[in-house]
């Protein structure tokens, strides 16, 4: 529907996930913001004497960067910033059959991991994650691996809003954000 309707429609789409994609920017914001303040209490609790020591700060940080690893590569595909899409171009780019073959590859590979996050990660959400606990916080793991299949769904929209800028002939600098 998107892919075939107007270009209206392809246009609010792409307005959408723009929109969508500076909001997960703006959350990995917050994510490293709180990982920077928890690692700076985790350090000054070390070396200062008169700050005790706490043990939350290691959980806070490592489910931090869970988050900020799948959402960022979500992101890194939607700002065509990941290596396989800002490498092969450039060294490939001036032959067209090449160039062709490679987007056809690089297509599958999003598509199947995009897969393979969203039903192997709903799987493992499902089965372990919603029955086991941190070890210090205490909070559901659900929270935290729920990034796996979120990722999968983000990497398939942002594909999905490549192949609408592709159609409409749009260079992704082009794109109104």
């Amino acid at each position: 529907m998107i892919l075939s309707g107007g270009g209206k429609l392809n246009m609010k789409f792409l307005a959408f996930v723009n929109f969508y994609c500076r909001l997960i920017q703006k959350l990995m914001t917050v994510i490293l913001t709180i990982m920077f303040v928890s690692t700076l209490i985790m350090i000054s609790g070390r070396y200062i004497p008169f700050i005790p020591p706490f043990f939350w700060t290691i959980e806070v940080v490592r489910f931090g960067m869970i988050w900020m690893i799948f959402l960022g590569a979500a992101v890194a595909l939607r700002e065509r910033e990941h290596f396989f899409v800002d490498i092969m171009p450039v060294k490939y780019g001036k032959n067209k059959n090449i160039s062709g073959i490679l987007y056809i590859v690089y297509a599958a590979v999003i598509l199947i991991f995009s897969y393979i996050y969203i039903v192997y990660g709903v799987i493992y959400f499902k089965d372990w994650c919603l029955v086991q606990h941190s070890e210090i916080l205490q909070i559901n793991m659900g929270f935290i691996f729920f990034s796996v299949p979120l990722c999968g769904v983000n990497s398939f929209l942002f594909f999905v809003a490549e192949l609408v800028e592709k159609k409409l002939g749009i260079e992704r600098k082009e794109v109104q954000e």
